[in-house]
């Protein structure tokens, strides 16, 4: 089925990154889509990965993104943002973010990659923090 809604631009208001370096022009980042997904969103994906390497200290030599939509079967819209990044160290780094909407999975899919992929001070340790769930009556 086609995505008949209309396409956005994200970030559309927000200044450029300042980028630390170029990418390697050997980095091959690609991405793939599957379902509902507008061509704007597999731009965005590619980039917000562009944006996150140059940014970063870490050597990335490969990176395949995979975007999903189905927006129509389900209780509410569901959009699967997944990456797969082959690092210089030979590294395989794999994330993957769930959302209502491609850009918000992509989003979700940024933050999870950003600590590994952080500026000059290198790769941050990975948190094993779990964050306190609210209950019901914090609500309010």
């Amino acid at each position: 089925m086609t995505d008949t809604r209309p396409a956005t631009i994200r970030n559309a208001g927000t200044p450029a990154l300042s980028m630390t370096r170029p990418i390697d022009p050997r980095t091959r980042i690609t991405a793939s889509v599957a379902g509902s997904v507008a061509e704007l969103d597999r731009v965005y994906v590619l980039d917000e990965l562009g944006k996150l390497f140059a940014s970063s200290t870490r050597e990335v030599c490969r990176a395949h993104a995979r975007l999903f939509a189905d927006p129509d079967t389900h209780a509410r819209p569901v959009a699967i943002a997944v990456c797969v990044i082959a690092t210089g160290d030979k590294k395989i780094v794999i994330a993957g973010a769930l959302g209502d909407t491609v850009g918000r999975a992509v989003d979700d899919l940024m933050v999870r990659l950003r600590p590994g992929f952080r500026g000059p001070g290198g790769p941050a340790p990975m948190s094993t923090h779990t964050p306190a769930r609210r209950s019901n009556a914090d609500h309010g």
